[in-house]
């Protein structure tokens, strides 16, 4: 089941997302799926579509504020 999410979370990086810190837990990134970027006047964006053991998950780095927000999850890998 796809849930729109919207929701700041912790990543660590380096190069692609490792793992994913939401809602008190910790989820490992297992896989790397697409990866693009965007841009909205000056701001750069990058989504990154990856999977964890259970879990396929949308990310988007603010590219100037460093932070991520975890855009919608899906179960059904």
């Amino acid at each position: 089941m796809l849930s729109k999410i919207n929701q700041e979370v912790q990543v660590d990086f380096n190069r692609i997302p490792r793992k994913i810190y939401w809602n008190n837990r910790e989820y490992e990134v297992k896989k790397l799926g697409l990866h693009h970027k965007y841009r909205v006047g000056n701001d750069l964006f990058h989504v990154f579509s990856v999977a964890g053991e259970n879990l396929f998950f949308r990310l988007v780095l603010d590219a100037q504020a460093l932070t991520w927000n975890l855009e919608e999850i899906h179960d059904g890998l």
